[in-house]
């Protein structure tokens, strides 16, 4: 369908872990994607739709929340809107652990960790 679209989120919180996997997420659904990089030299391709960084938060959820997928590290925006849109997620590692467990071990069921 040529009006679906998906959306990208790489948060302040982003080290650069799990960025292959987030490319293989957004390789696979392939569609336009509205996004939000923190520094936008972020080594992904991807097909750009809109630049979110400076569109109010209550329409970004708005876009996350009918897109066809969401990707990008964890993050309370993408964590919030999982329940709405599937959402993949790149967990962050707590400090004093270097594992796959989200930060504080809270895990979200509607949320699919990458």
């Amino acid at each position: 369908n040529s009006k679906e679209f998906g959306t990208l989120l790489i948060s302040n919180n982003f080290k650069g872990e799990g960025l292959d996997k987030i490319q293989n997420k957004i390789n696979e659904f392939d569609l336009p994607l509205f996004y939000w990089l923190a520094n936008p030299y972020i080594n992904l391709n991807f097909k750009k739709a809109l630049d979110l960084r400076h569109i109010d938060i209550r329409i970004q959820m708005y876009i996350k929340s009918i897109a066809k997928f969401n990707v990008g590290n964890q993050s309370g925006v993408n964590d919030t809107i999982a329940n709405y849109s599937p959402t993949y997620t790149v967990p962050r590692a707590s400090s004093s652990e270097n594992n796959n467990c989200p930060l504080g071990t809270d895990i979200i069921k509607s949320q699919y960790y990458l």
